[in-house]
């Protein structure tokens, strides 16, 4: 059986395929980077005569190798591949042409909210009655931390769109598709003010990660939020 693991929600994507690879007595892994079609054959055929049933554990394969004739050759075995289990864990949401190449897999998704993402398109000044109704609604459904760290890498994206710096920033890699939106963003802000918040932001995380925080963290991003 070939199980896709994927979703923007890393920390739970990466629980469920650490708990599946600990569930199996002999498992395993494979970088999808740097993996061969030999590599991916011996692992899952092995060379002993009376080993069946291989568990195979693959690490971002699409995620990280270019589309193209090498790509197209690995999928095609695991497609036609039905001794054992193989699963691909993948660092990012695959899109739906990824997707349909793995047409018959099983698909585990795991995505944050909607209204995590409708929370940073809607960072803006003299918008807090709708980032608060957002953020309330975020909360219910995903740690505050997360939130925390979110909107954290929202205003570096745009500070760095704002001072045209975007190569200084890993997330950059991330964001192509959505960049022309990003940049309309970053207009709303002043310079002075992106960096205003982004000083903020790095000491609540500080403040939080050493228990010096004078307020739960909650409330702290609830009065960060009414006051952009």
């Amino acid at each position: 059986m070939l199980t896709i693991i994927h979703g923007d929600n890393l920390k739970d994507s990466r629980n469920f395929y650490f708990q599946l690879k600990q569930s199996t007595l002999d498992a395993i892994t494979l970088q999808g980077d740097k993996m061969t079609l030999t590599d991916l054959t011996e692992a899952v055929e092995g060379n002993g005569l009376f080993v069946e049933n291989k568990d195979v554990f693959i690490e971002n394969l699409l995620s990280k190798k270019h589309a193209g004739k090498e790509l197209d050759i690995l999928i095609d075995f695991l497609h036609k591949h039905n001794k054992g289990n193989i699963a691909l864990w993948e660092q990012k949401q695959l899109s739906k042409p990824q997707q349909k190449k793995l047409a018959g897999a099983v698909f585990r998704e795991f995505s944050y909210p909607q209204t995590l993402f409708q929370l940073l398109d809607a960072l803006a000044p003299e918008n807090s009655k709708r980032l608060i109704f957002l953020y309330h609604q975020t909360l219910q459904n995903i740690e505050p931390e997360i939130i925390l760290f979110m909107i954290g890498k929202q205003i570096r994206l745009l500070l760095a769109l704002k001072e045209n710096s975007l190569t200084s920033i890993s997330e950059i890699n991330m964001m192509q598709w959505q960049k022309p939106k990003l940049i309309k963003q970053s207009k709303l802000f002043s310079t002075k003010k992106l960096l205003i918040l982004h000083e903020k932001l790095f000491n609540f995380d500080w403040q939080y990660k050493t228990g010096n925080l004078t307020q739960p963290l909650p409330d702290t991003l609830d009065f960060f939020l009414a006051e952009i």
